[in-house]
């Protein structure tokens, strides 16, 4: 019996049935009609919980689910497995630009409108000298890319002591974002968070002890201190000494165990790096259906090991339907994150027209930025290229 839409004697209307046919027969016209005699359609669900925007998302179709954010579908609405629109979008279109293009946009609008109400609502409470709330603008604009503004604010936090803000703005100055770059700032400005015990401050510091001073033993405190904080970033990095063997004796099914920590916490990086380790068999027995779903995962945070990591799998078909245009997409989306093996198979896929209309000329420019960063099967590729090219 179709949920969520009853009429006087307890039984869906009759163009209930007919709806959810239209939604599955791809007529945005008549699912349109349909919605303008009752706008409660938008919402309404079948049997297995899928609104007519489910639908949508399960068959990659763009127009429709672009015509149902118009009228105002409610995407948070889960089907019987739990999942909204935005995440069957994310889960099962990764081959379809278009209709990712669509969700995209409007979580953006969304995202747009959200963000304007709170900057007001905070810039008056920072006004007034909380420190909460311009350590939170601060964040705001730092990801705005308004770095001297985010600065400004982190400082005016810092005066009163907010580990948040010492953290933030102690990022600031190790990335040179809004100020000089200075790690003995940075240093500063972590200590003090981690004497207020803040885990991401702990974070911080035991990465600059690990790659700056290359003091592993005080690294390795550190993130432990962050992972008894549950963070998921301490999690990783001390998940990601046990897989080196850096400052510990090498041991991968710890690593698993922190990287599973962290990735469940949605952190990208370990979703990627788990990923690598369920399709090799690495800590962990080899699981490749549980390795393109960490991939996947990590994609929809645009990380950019995992766009190559997936875009091999789909090329290749492994543990997926091979997709020549979804691995092009995403060896693109990788190779404009300076990925250099991503730049090389792009131009591997333009050199012999698979997955993407053949052009020499962007197979060449790819070759070249691979290249530049000392991969010498792009140097190669290059130079044929243009051997055949000039004959």
């Amino acid at each position: 019996m179709m949920q969520s839409k009853l009429d006087e004697n307890n039984q869906p209307p009759v163009y209930v049935s007919a709806f959810f046919d239209l939604a599955r027969n791809r007529s945005v016209y008549g699912v349109e009609l349909l919605i303008d005699r009752d706008k409660d359609m938008l919402d309404v669900q079948d049997d297995g919980g899928k609104t007519a925007g489910h639908i949508a998302a399960y068959q990659g179709d763009d127009d429709m689910l672009k015509m149902l954010l118009k009228r105002g579908l409610d995407i948070n609405i889960k089907d019987i497995s739990g999942r909204t629109v935005p995440q069957i979008v994310e889960t099962f279109c990764q081959c379809n630009h278009e209709i990712q293009e669509v969700m995209h946009a409007h979580l953006k609008l969304i995202d747009d409108a959200k963000n304007s109400a709170e900057i007001l609502r905070l810039s008056e409470l920072a006004h007034k000298n909380d420190a909460d709330a311009q350590n939170r603008l601060g964040v705001m604009y730092k990801k705005g890319q308004n770095y001297d503004e985010a600065v400004r604010l982190f400082e005016l936090s810092v005066e009163q002591n907010n580990a948040d803000a010492q953290n933030n703005l102690g990022v600031m100055y190790k990335k040179g974002k809004g100020v000089p770059q200075n790690y003995n700032s940075a240093l500063r400005l972590f200590e003090l968070s981690v004497e207020q015990n803040n885990a991401e401050a702990q974070n911080n510091l035991g990465v600059m002890y690990k790659e700056v001073s290359k003091n592993y033993l005080e690294a390795l405190r550190l993130f432990k201190l962050a992972v008894d904080n549950n963070n998921a970033k301490g999690q990783f990095n001390l998940g990601l000494m046990y897989y080196e063997g850096i400052g510990v004796a090498k041991n991968d099914k710890k690593a698993v165990h922190l990287f599973k920590l962290s990735a469940n916490q949605g952190y990208s990086k370990a979703q990627s790096i788990l990923g690598v380790m369920y399709e090799h068999g690495i800590g962990v027995t080899s699981n490749g259906d549980e390795a393109f779903r960490l991939y996947t995962l990590a994609v929809g945070q645009e990380d950019a090991t995992a766009q190559f990591n997936l875009g091999l799998m789909y090329y290749l078909g492994k543990h997926v339907a091979q997709s020549f245009k979804g691995s092009a997409r995403l060896f693109k989306l990788a190779a404009d994150q300076g990925i250099a093996e991503a730049q090389n198979n792009l131009g591997i896929m333009y050199r012999n027209g698979k997955g993407v209309v053949k052009d020499n000329v962007e197979a060449m420019r790819l070759f070249k930025l691979s290249a530049d960063q000392g991969n010498h099967d792009a140097r190669n590729n290059l130079e044929e290229l243009l051997v055949i090219t000039s004959q």
